[in-house]
C-alpha cells in the first residue's frame, strides 16, 4: 500500500522520464540544434550536390553575413558582381540592424562586369560607394538616368511581357546599389513611381512600353526635383530680406539656390556657414557662394551656440520628411535647429515633396545609415600637436586592431516637428504637420510609400 501523498509511478512512465525506452535501452542524447550559419551551410552543401549531378555551375554565394546586421546584396548575381567586401569588424549592439559598413580596399577592382548588371549601373553603384556623387536630389536623378538607360536597353524575352518581367529585372540592379551604399528615402521614392508607370504598360507594344517609361523619367525629374527646386528658391527668397543673417549648417543644393535667388533680386544680406566633421561638406557651400560675391561666414560646429546670436534666419536642407512632421537630415541637423529654437528664431527647412514619407519616426536609432568609420580618426602620419601627440594618432589609426574600441558614424539625425518652423515645398510653404495631406493627395495618384 502506497503511503499517502505519494502517487504510484506506472513503470514505463518511469523508464521514459529516466531517458529508456521500455527494452531498457540506454539514455538516447538530444540532438544540439544547428545554428543558423550551420543550416545555411548545409543547404548550399545541398545546392552544389544537386546542381553538379545535374551538370550545372552554381553561382557563387557569400556564405558569411554581418553579425547581427542585414546583408547588403544578399542575391547570387549581387554578390558575384561585387565580389568580397571586408565586413566590419565589431559595431555596437544599439545599431546592429542597420547595413553595416563595408569598404573593400579596392572596389572598382572587386567588381567585375556580368550580364545581369546593365553598366550604367555599375558606374552609379562605383559613384556612390567612393562618394562621387553624394546629396540626395544628386543621388536620385543619378538613379533615374541610370534606370533610363536600363530601360533603353531592355528587350523582352520571349514568351514574356514587358510589365511583369522588367520589374523583376530591376531588382537586383536594385539591390546591386543597396550593397554600394543604402536607398535614401527619395530614392525609394523614385523607384516606386517607376515601378508603377510599368505596370501601365500591359496594353502597350514594347516601342511603345520603352518610350513611355523614358517619358515619365523625364517627367518626374523636370516637375519633382528640378522645378520643384526652382519654386523652393523663390519661396525662400522671399523670406529673405535686407540686412538678414542667414545660417545654413553643410551644405545643401536647393538651400543654396535659395541663397542664390536671394543675391541675384539684389538684396544685401549675409551668410553663416555652419561646417562640422567628417565630410566637411560646408566648405564646398562656402566656396560656391564666395565665388559668386556672397559676404559669408565660416564657423565650426561648437562655435553655434557662440554665432546664433548674431542670426536672422536659419534654413537646412533635408534629406526626408516623416509623417510626424520630423526631418531626417545629415548629422548634426538637429543640433543647430535645437539652438535656433532656443533663441526664437524661424527654422525653414528646403524639401521637395518627392521626398515625403509615410513613416513615422522619434529617434534616430530605428533607421539611420552607418558610414565610415576611419573618417572620424585622424590617420597614421597626419600631424601632430600639443593636444594630440603623434602617439596618440598612431594608436586610434590603427582602431580596427583594437577590441575594446567601436567607432560610430551616423550619417543622418532626426530632428523632431516643435523646432521647425516651416517646410519650403514645391506645393508651397507649409507648417510640417501638413506632411500627412500631401501624401493623402498624392497618394490618389500614385503610391509614395518606401519599399
Amino acid at each position: 500500500m502506497a503511503e499517502s501523498g505519494e502517487q504510484k509511478v506506472p513503470k514505463d512512465v518511469e523508464d521514459h522520464k529516466g531517458g529508456k525506452d521500455k527494452k531498457g535501452a540506454k539514455d538516447i542524447p538530444a540532438k544540439k540544434p544547428k545554428t543558423k550559419a550551420e543550416r545555411r551551410a548545409l543547404q548550399e552543401a545541398q545546392r552544389a550536390a544537386k546542381a553538379a549531378a545535374q551538370g550545372q555551375k552554381m553561382p557563387a554565394v557569400s556564405q558569411q553575413r554581418p553579425k547581427g546586421g542585414k546583408s547588403r546584396g544578399h542575391e547570387a548575381v549581387v554578390s558575384s558582381a561585387l565580389g568580397s567586401k571586408a565586413t566590419a569588424r565589431s559595431q555596437l549592439n544599439l545599431f546592429s540592424h542597420l547595413d553595416q559598413y563595408e569598404k573593400g580596399s579596392s572596389l572598382s577592382l572587386s567588381i567585375g562586369v556580368t550580364s545581369d548588371i546593365h553598366p550604367a549601373v555599375h558606374r552609379l553603384g562605383l559613384k556612390y560607394a567612393n562618394g562621387s556623387i553624394v546629396g540626395s536630389n544628386a543621388r536620385a536623378v543619378a538613379l533615374m538616368h541610370a534606370l533610363k538607360h536600363v530601360i533603353q536597353d531592355y528587350k523582352t524575352p520571349p514568351q514574356k511581357s514587358l510589365d511583369r518581367d522588367l520589374e523583376i529585372s530591376i531588382r537586383p540592379l536594385i539591390a546591386f546599389l543597396k550593397r554600394c551604399r543604402p536607398i535614401a528615402i527619395g530614392m525609394g521614392n523614385a523607384i516606386n513611381y517607376l515601378k508603377y508607370h510599368i505596370t501601365r504598360t500591359a496594353e502597350k507594344s514594347e516601342v511603345e512600353a520603352k518610350a513611355y517609361l523614358c517619358e515619365q523619367i523625364d517627367t518626374f525629374l523636370a516637375g519633382r526635383v528640378h522645378a520643384a527646386d526652382k519654386l523652393i528658391a523663390d519661396q525662400g527668397a522671399s523670406k529673405i530680406n535686407d540686412g538678414d543673417v542667414v545660417l545654413t549648417f553643410a551644405c545643401s543644393h536647393v538651400v543654396k539656390m535659395v541663397l542664390n535667388a536671394a543675391y541675384e533680386e539684389g538684396k544685401k544680406f549675409r551668410v553663416v556657414v555652419v561646417d562640422s566633421r567628417p565630410r566637411n561638406e560646408g566648405v564646398r557651400m562656402l566656396a560656391d557662394l564666395v565665388e559668386i560675391g556672397m559676404e559669408c561666414t565660416y564657423v565650426a560646429y561648437h562655435a553655434v551656440s557662440y554665432i546664433m546670436k548674431e542670426v536672422t534666419k536659419v534654413f537646412l536642407g533635408a534629406s526626408a520628411l516623416l509623417a510626424n512632421g520630423a526631418v531626417v537630415s545629415r548629422n548634426g541637423t538637429a543640433g543647430v535647429a535645437m539652438m535656433a529654437s532656443s533663441r526664437n528664431l524661424p527654422v525653414l527647412v528646403c524639401c521637395e515633396t518627392y521626398k515625403f514619407c509615410d513613416r513615422a519616426q522619434l529617434d534616430s536609432i530605428c533607421f539611420n545609415e552607418l558610414g565610415n568609420p576611419a573618417e572620424l580618426l585622424p590617420r597614421a602620419g597626419e600631424r601632430s600637436s600639443a593636444a594630440c601627440p603623434a602617439e596618440s594618432i598612431e594608436y586610434v589609426a590603427g582602431f580596427a586592431d583594437k577590441p575594446t574600441l567601436n567607432v560610430l558614424n551616423l550619417t543622418y539625425d532626426l530632428t523632431p516637428i516643435q523646432f521647425v518652423t516651416a517646410v519650403l515645398t514645391d506645393v508651397g510653404i507649409i507648417p510640417p504637420t501638413s506632411v500627412p495631406v500631401v501624401l493623402r493627395e498624392y497618394n490618389r495618384e500614385l503610391p509614395m510609400s518606401v519599399s
